[in-house]
């Protein structure tokens, strides 16, 4: 069942554009001197509360962003050898650390208004004659199925606008796409029989179907308060050492 893979920036795994090798380790340097930088900037305004430039907070996260990527290719590739090896326990302790980490990714993404799914809904409701009522409902619905199906359910080109945003992220990919794979293979650890692809293919279609024209579940519009400490955080969290960094942000605040 590889079309949970789809939702990895980078299918082939840790790779570059051009099919380089990644350096995650000079990768996670390069993330960890960004927040430095951050953490220094933040403590050299009055009172140490100096406003971190927009552009540092914006390359923070994009680098997070892929350090989080490359983890979450890690995760998978674990549960995919738990899962052949037929070993139930390790398969559902990758499972969760790939939760984890994609849910934290969400997070990340939700510092900044320009990866929120919520604004991205919101402008196209917003183009509606009035407020509510069936035009601006289509437009909810082709605001999202333009980054997820972009098409009529089986006969569109899925995954051709995704996106890396706040709210997709956690309720298309994570709870949809990826949770309808991991309980099909976890099924098939417990019961010996191979997962059906042809079945787990049509439930993902069928929730994906069912999220675009959904148009009841709202998402925030405004990015998370104290940007630069959700974002040290968790690079404290995953890509250490960068405690000391966290730290001493806390204290200039």
């Amino acid at each position: 069942a590889d079309r949970g893979r789809k939702v990895d920036r980078q299918p082939r795994g840790r790779q570059t554009h051009d099919g380089r090798p990644r350096d995650a380790g000079a990768e996670a340097g390069a993330l960890r001197r960004l927040v430095g930088a951050g953490g220094r900037a933040a403590g050299e305004g009055p009172a140490g509360g100096a406003a971190l430039p927009v552009t540092l907070l914006r390359d923070v996260l994009d680098r997070l962003r892929q350090c989080l990527d490359d983890l979450l290719w890690d995760a998978a590739r674990l549960f995919e050898g738990a899962y052949h090896r037929g070993d139930a326990q390790a398969a559902a302790a990758a499972r969760a650390a790939w939760r984890r980490l994609a849910l934290d990714l969400d997070a990340a993404l939700a510092t900044d208004v320009n990866t929120l799914l919520g604004t991205w809904i919101a402008e196209a409701r917003a183009t509606a004659g009035a407020p509510g009522g069936d035009e601006a409902e289509l437009l909810e619905y082709n605001a999202r199925d333009q980054v997820t199906l972009w098409g009529p359910g089986a006969w569109g080109i899925s995954d051709y606008a995704r996106k890396h945003w706040s709210g997709l992220v956690a309720t298309y990919y994570v709870r949809g796409r990826w949770d309808i794979l991991f309980d099909a293979a976890t099924a098939s650890l417990r019961s010996g029989a191979p997962v059906d692809t042809n079945a787990t293919d049509a439930a993902t279609l069928a929730y994906e179907i069912a999220w675009t024209k959904n148009a009841t579940e709202r998402f925030p519009t405004e990015p998370t308060a104290d940007a630069f400490g959700v974002l040290s955080a968790l690079v404290g969290r995953y890509f250490a050492p960068a405690d000391a960094v966290l730290a001493a942000y806390t204290v200039a605040k």
